[in-house]
């Protein structure tokens, strides 16, 4: 589990909050979990898979 906020996470990554939402919407779709202020990962080799990540 991660906690932290869509802001927060903008932040760190240089982008605009809403544009954080878009994104971890369009990774809910079953490989992660996202609720007010933690995300939790659901399926880690789909997550790798799909972000080009090791």
């Amino acid at each position: 589990m991660i906690y932290l906020t869509h802001e927060f996470l903008a932040t760190m990554l240089g982008a605009r909050r809403p544009g954080v939402t878009v994104a971890l919407q369009m990774l809910e779709r079953g490989l992660i979990h996202a609720k007010r202020h933690e995300i939790a990962i659901v399926d880690r080799a789909g997550l790798i898979k799909v972000t080009g990540g090791a």
